[in-house]
């Protein structure tokens, strides 16, 4: 009994390796294996259906009960501007900012004025978090900088992105931070320039008006060993529609 088990498995098996042998039988095993691959099984489903949960809880946190959102602002920034070379000198502007919002997607608008230069930033904005701009959010940007120096006979773009995040403390009390990094750009006299930002504050909400306060500290680094910092408090006014 023992030599026929013995008998039967050995010719099982050599039988195993001459059909492995079969070309016929490869190209079956081969297409059972394209299969396996584009199987669509109950717990491919049960994944599906608990990513598709929690995108509905993400959409369900952030979408704004207002699909449009606008708001007007006036900023007033005196700074200490500290340029390689020379004194330290006491400066001002005044800009203007427009925004407007489709539920998490953004607008920016930003006019200023300085003595020898005038600035035009327009940027797109996501919301990450947050129902709405007069709430708790986190939004990232992208941007350009649109500048007309006198300094040069042409204007020149400056690419920009970054992050902001506001936290309301109290239900008219909240704290905020800006980070922007300025993108390498070569102005017109062939001279590289970059740079970063950093913004942070309080602000005060009186129904639709927001009074805000930032120290922002901004720095550009020029490919001619010239740095230029800009440090100052910056007051603000806007109103949200």
């Amino acid at each position: 009994m023992f030599k026929k088990i013995l008998i039967f498995v050995f010719l099982f098996v050599l039988s195993i390796n001459t059909w492995a042998k079969n070309s016929f039988l490869e190209s079956l095993n081969q297409k059972v294996e394209v299969k396996k691959k584009t199987r669509w099984t109950l717990n491919d489903w049960l994944d599906t259906k608990k990513q598709m949960s929690l995108m509905d809880s993400w959409l369900a946190a952030n979408t704004s009960d207002h699909l449009f959102e606008f708001y007007l602002g006036v900023l007033h920034f005196n700074y200490t501007q500290d340029l390689t070379g020379q004194l330290k000198t006491e400066l001002s502007t005044l800009s203007y900012t427009f925004t407007g919002f489709v539920s998490i997607f953004g607008l920016n608008f930003k006019s200023e004025n300085e003595d020898d230069s005038s600035h035009l930033q327009g940027e797109i904005l996501l919301r990450l978090l947050g129902k709405a701009e007069q709430s708790t959010r986190l939004n990232i940007f992208y941007g350009i900088e649109n500048v007309d120096s006198n300094t040069f006979t042409e204007t020149y773009n400056i690419p920009f992105y970054g992050a902001s995040i506001k936290l309301y403390v109290f239900s008219f009390f909240a704290l905020q931070a800006k980070y922007l990094t300025s993108q390498k750009t070569k102005l017109p006299n062939l001279v590289d320039v970059d740079g970063k930002t950093l913004e942070y504050g309080a602000s005060v909400d009186v129904g639709p008006f927001q009074l805000l306060g930032d120290w922002v500290q901004k720095e550009m680094n020029y490919s001619s060993s010239v740095r230029s910092k800009k440090e100052g408090l910056r007051l603000g006014l806007l109103i949200y529609f």
